[in-house]
């Protein structure tokens, strides 16, 4: 049919972005020559601008980060059905603890997912549903599969070209790379040169051979699956390649993982072209299930199936029903958006988000000895915009001579925002600034006596009881 190419110019919008998603409601009606109206639609839109420059992916002009995760769609009663609130509760929780960005692992989401992408502020690697993860190089290849990938990516586009939370459009899940790709990139490119493309295999072909800096035009961005910290060093050393690197997989978070978290932000904060990267996963894929009484997580192998993949389903950083693992708890801990480092004479705050400068919060010191409070105080409001630094001192008073004293800085949310309370703690840090006697004799060595006795351990300062039968520490006194 007929197709109407209108440009309004809008004055003083505010930009949207996953710090500051500003949404405006645009209605458009259809009316016939007498004026009468045949449709309307309404709906919330969003202006923001994605570009790459210089091996960074910019929103309005900036350089973000993405801290990020893969998202599966599932439930521990329902499986893969969700409801809206099932979604919600998922972004709410990943906001919660710092998470910017998701990659819709692997294939596009419910209508509603985007929605609230767009009014919670989330960015979104929109994935098309193409995934062959046993025949790596076959169906990029095959002519017979050509017209799906290109409707299943067209079919993508058209739905959800209008959320502004959407930044990048992938091409898929571990398919290979071919002319099936380049079919459906061409046409994604020419129909929305607004978003960049996300394709991991136009630079890792089959998952093993990596091709980092080739094939420009099957991906904009560099994002390999699970590279070490040392591959993305020598890459932000070595390479001339205009396109930034962002990690599509990285950190499996499979039973006791994520332990090198910190390496790979260390990384992402220090060098250029590192913008990093996105979770495996969000959520353990475990069912609800009793047996004698006993509630617990059912995974391959519980259902007396013959073939199934025991529980490589349970990779996530929260538990089925969304509580968090301590993965979890560390990843918010390491991409907090603010930090406090301990100069010689002071301590050095850095505004480390996107777009918004410190004012929305309350910043609060604790004065801890041997872990309980002594004295606590408010610091002044920080205005420090994005990106700059800012030094500052705090007067804490005499220490405790025998005691452990630790200084903690938290940065709380002044006022409610739509994805958590007034109050709700953002990011810390903390610092040693005293060390009492007796850990000053501990630390010059010597082994400590260590009693074993029916479910306890005890030293001459501590002991722990556990109850055998439920697997548990019951006491630490």
């Amino acid at each position: 049919g007929p197709v109407v190419d209108l440009a309004l110019p809008w004055r003083k919008v505010s930009p949207w972005s996953a710090e500051t998603p500003a949404l405006y409601e645009l209605e458009v009606s259809l009316r016939d020559d007498v004026g009468d109206v045949l449709e309307t639609f309404r709906f919330w839109v969003g202006f923001r601008r994605i570009e790459i420059r210089d091996r960074e992916l910019l929103v309005n002009g900036t350089a973000i980060l993405i801290r990020g995760v893969n998202r599966h769609d599932h439930h521990p009663d329902s499986g893969r059905v969700m409801t809206r609130e099932d979604i919600q509760k998922d972004i709410l929780q990943m906001k919660r603890h710092n998470i910017n960005a998701i990659r819709t692992s692997h294939y596009p989401n419910a209508s509603c997912f985007y929605d609230l992408c767009d009014e919670l502020g989330m960015y979104v690697v929109d994935e098309a549903n193409i995934e062959a993860h046993h025949h790596y190089a076959r169906l990029g290849n095959e002519p017979v599969w050509a017209n799906q990938f290109l409707s299943r990516g067209q079919r993508m586009v058209e739905r959800d070209k209008n959320h502004p939370s959407i930044i990048l459009w992938s091409m898929g899940n571990e398919t290979g790379f071919g002319p099936n790709h380049m079919a459906m990139t061409g046409w994604i490119k020419q129909y929305d040169p607004s978003r960049p493309i996300h394709n991991e295999n136009a630079i890792c072909e089959q998952g093993v051979q990596r091709l980092w800096n080739e094939n420009q035009q099957g991906s904009d961005v560099i994002c390999p699956m699970y590279p070490s910290v040392d591959d993305i060093i020598q890459h932000a050393k070595t390479s001339d390649d205009p396109r930034p690197l962002i990690m599509c997989e990285f950190a499996h978070a499979m039973g006791n993982s994520c332990g090198n978290l910190k390496e790979y932000w260390d990384a992402v904060e220090t060098w250029h072209g590192l913008q990093g990267g996105f979770v495996w996963e969000w959520k353990d894929h475990g069912i609800r299930a009793e047996s004698n009484g006993i509630e617990y997580w059912a995974y391959g192998g519980d259902f007396g199936e013959d073939r199934h993949d025991l529980n490589f389903v349970c990779d996530g950083l929260c538990w089925p029903d969304g509580a968090p693992h301590s993965s979890l708890i560390e990843y918010k801990k390491v991409i907090q958006p603010i930090s406090v480092t301990q100069r010689s004479k002071h301590y050095r705050l850095t505004n480390k988000h996107d777009h918004i400068d410190l004012s929305g919060y309350d910043v609060s010191w604790y004065l801890l000895a041997d872990g309980e409070v002594q004295r606590q105080g408010k610091l002044k409001p920080f205005k420090t915009p994005p990106g700059f630094y800012e030094d500052f001192n705090i007067d804490v008073g005499e220490l405790a001579a025998d005691r452990e004293s630790v200084l903690r800085i938290e940065f709380r949310l002044r006022e409610a925002s739509n994805w958590a309370k007034s109050g709700h703690l953002v990011a810390w840090d903390q610092f040693l600034i005293g060390k009492s006697k007796k850990s000053e004799r501990q630390s010059r060595g010597g082994e400590t006596p260590v009693r074993h006795s029916s479910g306890r351990l005890s030293t001459d300062d501590l002991a722990v009881t556990f109850d055998n039968n439920n697997i548990r520490t019951v006491e630490v006194a």
